[in-house]
């Protein structure tokens, strides 16, 4: 509940809900190791995936995978499933949970650059941000960093480099986890989020606003950190027999900022702002809004994301009213709730407790 009130996504989407209705599209790249559906088609219009590449197998994607031809033992492979619902499940639907950006007409592209173990290989990785790029993903989350310990060639690391700058010259926004090794070590891509205004690389805080550390788990810090959000939350595992569970890390917490960045790209778009401009207000509005925005710390970058404070700086860009609407749905009264987060059933389920994870 305390995060939640300091991310102020409830009354900032209040604030946004009806210009999101009428919002043009975002096309929103997913890489990892793709989307599953869920087992017997439960859930089925929660979250909206369309065409998408499997590197590991060198073929096109139509919709989401078949989890049944996962095995059992890589739970790690739906790594993006709970990924993509955190920023991008759909609001109001009746199903499952609801995501950041839940209330945007949003179509995932799924990129799958992982072997069945979770690994992920360096080269896909960057076919991965091609393909995105190539078929014209707005926003791109890449949830994937390499370890303190890697040696990245330097052919690799000006490859990376090279696209990350092919997608900000097309304005793409990029979301990316800060890594879970509690350091300042450079890890990649987020080393690179000084040097290029779309790369966001997202670190976790805790249901305090607290940098998540330890030795196991802890978010990265750092001059590359632009922005915290809290990597633990409830989100919907495609797993046999469905179930809600606690996710979290940087890696969850980088949709997160997804979610955000496509709420406010849309309200941009559908003022006919011109793409790069409106990713470059987008950006500039989440990070200007940070709970440290005018005292950017080594240990938070510019701070936790602030959705209500980022919504009324893009409304007063745009020369916007800033009302206080009234609710879209009414209390639902439930004699035993399942999770009694909020009545209003649009909103994303954080939870107030973090627990170590991804």
């Amino acid at each position: 509940e305390a995060m939640l009130s300091r991310m102020g996504w409830q009354d900032g989407i209040d604030l946004i809900k009806d210009q999101l209705s009428t919002a043009p599209q975002i096309k929103v790249a997913i890489i990892g190791t793709g989307i599953h559906c869920f087992y017997n088609n439960e859930y089925p219009t929660e979250l909206n995936v369309g065409k998408g590449y499997d590197f590991s197998e060198n073929k096109e994607i139509n919709g989401c995978l078949n989890p049944e031809l996962v095995n059992p033992t890589y739970i790690g492979a739906f790594h993006e499933t709970k990924v993509a619902a955190v920023g991008f499940a759909k609001a109001n639907n009746g199903q499952g949970m609801v995501g950041i950006g839940g209330l945007v007409n949003t179509e995932l592209m799924p990129i799958k650059v992982t072997y069945p173990s979770n690994d992920s290989n360096m080269d896909w990785n960057l076919l991965g941000i091609q393909y995105a790029i190539d078929n014209d993903a707005q926003i791109i989350n890449f949830s994937i960093s390499t370890k303190p310990t890697d040696i990245i060639p330097e052919s690799t690391k000006a490859s990376l480099e090279s696209l990350i700058k092919k997608a900000q010259d097309k304005g793409i926004i990029i979301t990316v986890a800060a890594g879970n090794y509690n350091t300042d070590v450079p890890v990649y891509p987020a080393s690179l989020g000084s040097k290029y205004w779309n790369l966001i690389p997202v670190g976790n805080v805790d249901e305090n606003g607290n940098r998540v550390s330890g030795s196991y788990g802890g978010s990265n810090f750092g001059p590359n950190v632009k922005v915290m959000a809290e990597g633990g939350v409830l989100a919907i595992y495609p797993i046999l027999p469905i179930q809600n569970g606690y996710v979290s890390g940087t890696s969850i917490a980088s949709p997160e900022v997804a979610g955000l960045a496509t709420d406010i790209e849309a309200i941009f778009l559908k003022y006919n702002i011109p793409q790069k401009e409106a990713a470059i207000k987008t950006v500039y509005a989440i990070t200007s809004t940070a709970s440290l925005a005018n005292n950017p710390s080594y240990e938070l970058g510019y701070g936790i994301i602030n959705v209500d404070a980022a919504v009324r700086k893009v409304l007063q860009d745009l020369g916007l009213p800033i009302t206080t609407p009234t609710p879209i749905i009414t209390p639902t009264i439930t004699p035993t709730p399942v999770v009694t987060m909020t009545n209003k059933i649009y909103l994303p389920l954080l939870v107030s407790k973090y627990s170590a994870g991804w």
